[in-house]
């Protein structure tokens, strides 16, 4: 953890950002709800969920928003992309999903939240050039 001085006004904008706080409920069948921004800062919050990163996004509509990333889905993908501050990107949801599988114990399956965040220019993803994909590593 690091620690950054902020003036005044920042503090306050921090502090009065508006949650962006989707429900399920809001996010057409099979559709999403996409928001975009620059990241300004990413703080911490301690709260049911334990202590988790609050992204402060001051979105293109011009409103500076708080995303809670206490889904695990959404924490991830922050780390994997390495969201730091200036960062441009693209936040969507698409609601609540059925997981593939079912819980080994109770043989139920379970939700989660469907959040994607990726940079707003693109990113490097791995790939596969299945010519070069050996039978060996067939997974049949």
């Amino acid at each position: 953890m690091s620690r950054t001085m902020f003036t005044a006004d920042e503090i306050v904008k921090i502090r009065t950002a508006k949650a962006w706080r989707v429900d399920p409920a809001d996010v057409p069948e099979g559709g999403i709800v996409a928001l975009a921004g620059t990241i300004f800062t990413i703080v911490p919050r301690t709260g049911d969920y334990g202590r988790y990163p609050v992204i402060i996004l001051d979105a293109a509509d011009g409103i500076t928003y708080a995303i809670h990333a206490f889904h695990q889905l959404l924490f991830s993908q922050l780390q994997e992309m390495k969201a730091h501050p200036g960062m441009e990107v693209l936040f969507t949801y698409g609601g609540k999903r059925e997981k593939n599988k079912a819980d080994v114990k109770t043989g139920v399956k379970g939700q989660y939240h469907d959040w994607t965040v990726v940079p707003a220019d693109g990113a490097e993803m791995e790939t596969l050039d299945l010519d070069s994909f050996g039978t060996e590593d067939a997974p049949f």
